[in-house]
């Protein structure tokens, strides 16, 4: 009996491939083809920007372009244009055309170029266009001097063969909207590359001049003569006239400058260059003679002794007579820590700025008769620090200070002045350099025009003192020949008198200082004094202890009876509007720096009323 399959279990077999010979089937044994996968597309990176063009803004270059020809077979996602001029690279970044790179120095020529990017990474970069960012002029904002008119000549006595002085400025018509000023002056020695004499910013929008050694108007900075802060004198050392440019910035906000300590040129121009409302320039030429007060032997000493200090500095330009040490008098080392006994004075800055700078004679001789030196200055350290003789104000029958306990751990203390200085050796400024160093190198000049050394002769010795002056007659390195004094561990510390003629600031020395307040109080006993500055707010902080109570008063007809206990003496110097609003009251006419002062208890709490000073 025959038995017939259905179709559909035939099919079933068919597909199972049992069926191996039924119609049509090639040599595969009816199996399916394989098929081929589609390759992945290789991506690169994409090609070059085209259709390049720039156009310059204040401080700013924009960039417009098209896309490349080719993406690299991905899509862009990011274009980068780069920016180099003046020795610095900006960058700035977007997806699509334009692209604004910001923070250049207007007046320096960038060259800019854009590149795209993708999944693959960044392509090449276009061809380069070159950009000048400008500021906007500002009609009628002018600057002006009266030392010298546009193209004219620098007087020598604002140059490093005269006083050293910061010649007076004035400015009309800025822009609207001025918040602040900048003051850059530069010139262009002979390697082309900008040369910075002095950087000064932070000056007060109502600020319409600056004086000769202008003092406490705006924040100076370092210029490009060393580690110096503050007005450096043209002191060129190649042939023919230099024109130095002063630039006035008007500016719409205070800038953005990060790090600590002072600002440099560059660093400045650069923070200001996207805030510029405007400038106003002056041009003035100086040629220095071919014998230069300020290239002589006598001037180098004097000048080349300043680099052994590593704890402040300061500048000295000189004419024929004298050196000029140009300072503030604020040393970078610690003060005021471990003092015994004060009349809570503070070290501020002081002026002693160009022709107000310290005169140390050039020609020092041994004179016929001995000076006195019982009172007062005797000379200046080389971080521009003055150094008095040992005793108390008023004469060596009040005390000696030292032994008194009224000087800190570095021989130093603020005086009636609020003026930081030694009386003995400043041993914190020789703890910079290795000991036997001040035997061949000046730790000070005396105001005789003799330099000060360490406590060894230059054969490493320790000095002798004669019987005069307390200085000798050894062979001195570093410094002029026939006397030299020594700082010693025994009263006098430095010198009993001057072994040479005084400068005049000797006589004259009452005129330097400018006392912004009575004396606080007489001195008392004080333990754990401290001076700090604090992180939050900027604000010096004198710290001491009292064991038994004590008055103090703020304008000399006041009085605050003070109990036993820890107490704080917080000051900071004002800037800005806050300096503007203090110096437009009646009593503060004619004065330029001024600072804030508040009094109270270890807790916070206010002791006195808070008050600002000025001079």
């Amino acid at each position: 009996m025959k038995r017939f399959l259905s179709r559909s279990v035939l099919t079933m077999i068919a597909g199972a491939g049992i069926l191996s010979a039924c119609g049509g089937g090639g040599s595969g044994g009816g199996q399916a083809a394989p098929v081929t996968p589609t390759p992945t597309p290789t991506i690169t990176v994409p090609g070059a920007p085209t259709g390049i063009s720039g156009s310059a803004g204040n401080g700013s270059a924009t960039l417009t372009f098209s896309a490349p020809a080719s993406n690299g077979g991905a899509t862009i996602s990011n274009y980068t244009v780069s920016c180099t001029g003046g020795g610095a690279t900006r960058t700035a970044s977007g997806t699509a055309s334009p692209i604004t790179v910001t923070a250049l120095s207007n007046g320096t020529t960038y060259s800019c170029s854009v590149a795209a990017s993708n999944s693959a990474g960044t392509g090449i970069s276009s061809s380069a266009v070159n950009v000048t960012p400008t500021a906007p002029t500002s009609s009628g904002f002018s600057l002006s001097s009266s030392v010298g008119v546009e193209g004219g000549t620098l007087p020598t006595d604002y140059t490093c063969d005269g006083t050293g002085s910061s010649p007076a400025l004035s400015w009309s018509n800025p822009p609207a909207g001025t918040q602040q000023f900048a003051l850059l002056m530069t010139t262009l020695p002979g390697d082309g590359t900008t040369k910075w004499n002095w950087v000064l910013h932070d000056i007060p929008a109502a600020v319409r001049s600056l004086g000769k050694d202008s003092f406490g108007l705006g924040t100076p900075g370092v210029g490009s003569d060393g580690p110096y802060v503050g007005y450096q004198p043209p002191c060129s050392q190649g042939p023919g006239a230099k024109t130095y440019t002063f630039t006035l910035y008007a500016l719409s906000a205070a800038p953005t400058l990060t790090g600590s300590g002072a600002v440099n040129g560059s660093t400045l121009t650069t923070a200001i260059a996207g805030i510029t409302l405007g400038t106003a320039v002056l041009n003035l030429n100086y040629t220095r003679p071919t014998n230069a007060s300020g290239s002589s032997t006598a001037c180098g000493l004097v000048r080349g002794s300043l680099g052994g200090s590593t704890t402040g500095n300061a500048s000295v330009s000189c004419d024929v007579n004298y050196a000029y040490v140009s300072s503030t008098s604020l040393p970078t080392h610690a003060m005021m820590n471990g003092i015994t006994a004060s009349n809570l004075q503070v070290p501020l800055a002081q002026n002693f700025l160009g022709a107000n700078g310290w005169k140390i004679p050039l020609s020092p001789a041994i004179a016929a008769s001995t000076v006195s030196a019982v009172d007062g200055p005797i000379g200046v350290a080389v971080n521009g620090v003055l150094i008095f003789n040992p005793c108390k104000q008023g004469g060596c029958q009040n005390g000696d200070v030292k032994v008194l306990g009224e000087l800190d751990a570095c021989n130093g203390h603020a005086g009636r002045a609020d003026d930081y200085h030694y009386h003995a050796a400043p041993v914190c400024l020789m703890q910079g350099r290795a000991t036997n160093y001040w035997d061949t190198h000046p730790v000070g000049w005396a105001l005789d025009g003799f330099a000060i050394y360490g406590y060894n002769d230059a054969n490493g010795q320790i000095a002798s003192r004669d019987s005069v002056c307390g200085g000798n007659t050894s062979t001195v390195s570093n410094g002029p020949q026939g006397y030299s004094y020594h700082v010693t561990d025994a009263s006098p510390y430095v010198l009993s008198c001057f072994r040479g003629t005084p400068s005049p600031d000797l006589a004259n020395q009452s005129s330097k200082f400018s006392p912004i307040r009575q004396p606080p109080v007489q001195p008392f006993k004080v333990s754990n004094m401290t001076l700090t500055t604090d992180a939050t707010d900027g604000y010096q902080v004198l710290q001491f202890s009292s064991a038994v109570s004590f008055t103090t008063n703020e304008t000399g007809s006041d009085s605050y009876v003070n109990s036993p206990g820890t107490y704080r003496i917080r000051y900071k110097q004002l800037t800005g509007t806050a300096l503007t609003t203090a110096l437009a009251t009646g009593n503060n006419a004619n004065k330029s720096a001024c600072w804030n002062f508040n009094f109270t208890d270890s807790n916070g709490n206010a002791t006195q009323p808070p008050i600002t000073y000025c001079r």
